[in-house]
């Protein structure tokens, strides 16, 4: 039987990927603590962001080195851009309102000059004041 195995021309190859139906994901949950699960839960998220970069995130990015450029003569990174929207002297409702401006999430902007918006919405009113 062993000289039959030296006669052979062909190669036998072997299957050595798991099954998928045998294939186990996820953590034991009686060997996961609470600080685990939040740094894989962390990681993913993070894994999802970088991953998922909206087009009107990075063009407000854009616009946003180059008004720095223009104005201060050099282009910040984005990571200095989304740092310096958290810094610790501006109030929590103020980054949050940076943040989504930065995101696209307002009605800002080119928003307002979308076909299906009315056209006196185009323009915003003039307001007048009244001396006195």
């Amino acid at each position: 039987m062993e000289k039959a195995a030296l006669r052979k021309e062909r190669v036998n190859y072997v299957n050595l990927q798991q099954h998928p139906a045998l294939q186990i994901s996820g953590a034991k949950l009686s060997k996961t603590t609470q600080g685990l699960a939040y740094r894989i839960i962390k990681h993913q998220q993070t894994n999802k962001a970088n991953a998922m970069t909206r087009s009107r995130t990075e063009a407000n990015l854009d616009k946003i080195k180059l008004s720095v450029e223009d104005r201060f003569g050099y282009t910040p990174t984005t990571e200095a851009i989304w740092t310096s929207i958290h810094h610790k002297d501006f109030e929590c409702k103020i980054h949050d309102f940076l943040w989504m401006v930065t995101q696209d999430a307002y009605w800002t902007g080119m928003h307002w000059l979308c076909d299906s918006m009315k056209p006196e919405l185009h323009t915003p009113p003039m307001i007048i004041l009244q001396p006195g």
